[in-house]
């Protein structure tokens, strides 16, 4: 009954990591189509109209400020909105602060990218960034090996679902085109 226990769990543990991934992939391939569709999007004038400097913390970690500006742009007489991160991590709200100043004062115009059809989704600078491709290296084999251990445990619940519970003594796995449990090479003993 143990046994079943642990497999439920790391089964559910590996679908839930698995479905993370799958949202991952698909957030960054939304971003990857976004990233080069972006290139040819058509551009309008945008302005500064504030920013907000936020504080960041991370565990265990000191405690970092950054803003975020906020950008006017008008399509066709219908005005929207854009929040775009600034640059840089300061040390404190102030410093943050004259950054945002100093390089982005409110009423600076910029360049703004917006998507034809939906010109509420816009960018300052259009095509892929690095962000998006570091994301995707870390990203994307973390989800991949959830997957794979997903359809590796899913395969022991269905065995005892479909088959019954294996055999007492020894390692086996769970033909599910035979339906029935096959010997395995067992892991070590302190793998368990």
């Amino acid at each position: 009954m143990l046994q079943i226990i642990r497999i439920v769990v790391a089964t559910s543990m590996a679908l839930c990591f698995g479905f993370f991934g799958l949202a991952c992939i698909w957030i960054l391939w939304i971003q990857f189509r976004q990233g080069v569709a972006s290139k040819s999007w058509p551009s309008t004038q945008g302005r500064v109209t504030s920013f907000r400097v936020r504080r960041d913390q991370e565990m265990c970690e000191d405690i970092t400020y950054s803003y975020s500006l906020i950008y006017a742009y008008a399509v066709n007489g219908i005005g929207y909105k854009l929040k775009d991160l600034g640059d840089g991590v300061f040390t404190s709200s102030h410093a943050a602060e004259q950054a945002a100043l100093t390089n982005h004062p409110v009423g600076q115009t910029a360049k703004v990218f917006y998507h034809p059809r939906k010109p509420q989704t816009a960018v300052l600078t259009p095509g892929l960034h690095l962000g998006c491709f570091l994301t995707f290296l870390i990203a994307f084999p973390m989800a991949i090996g959830c997957i794979v251990l997903a359809v590796n445990k899913s395969t022991e619940v269905l065995g005892w679902l479909m088959i019954g519970a294996p055999p007492e003594t020894g390692c086996y796995g769970a033909d599910l085109i035979a339906k029935q449990w096959t010997p395995k090479v067992c892991p070590p003993a302190d793998a368990i």
